[in-house]
């Protein structure tokens, strides 16, 4: 598969990502609140487990996607490094260095917003 392939393969899983926690978040939000409101001010046990676990959950969420997206980063700078290095393997295609590093970023950036959105998505579709 081409890189460009490669790049708008993980731009359409971003973006179905992105719908995905767009679609669901208000329905899971909407549930939550009602069970908190009918809950009142002095939830029972079994309420106050199950907000701690929706918390814990959404920090959890939050914590893989910055994981993930971190790694990405860092393969993106090696994919950086070695179209540098490559154009520096062969100065006669001076041209190369700005195509290849554009598209590791492209690719790259794909990639992380894909990595990123995928831990939150599973978690809503989940609810």
């Amino acid at each position: 598969m081409t890189t460009k392939r490669r790049t708008q393969v993980a731009a359409r899983r971003a973006g179905q990502n992105a719908l995905t926690i767009a679609a669901a978040s208000p329905q899971v939000i909407s549930l939550r609140l009602a069970q908190m409101a009918a809950s009142g001010l002095n939830p029972s046990a079994r309420d106050q487990r199950e907000m701690h676990r929706m918390g814990a959950e959404k920090m959890s969420a939050m914590n893989e996607s910055w994981v993930a997206m971190g790694a990405q980063a860092m393969r993106m700078q090696q994919a950086v490094w070695a179209a540098w290095l490559d154009s520096a393997m062969r100065p006669t295609l001076p041209h190369r260095l700005a195509q290849n590093s554009s598209n590791a970023v492209a690719h790259g950036m794909a990639q992380m917003a894909a990595a990123g959105l995928a831990p939150m998505s599973r978690r809503v579709a989940s609810n």
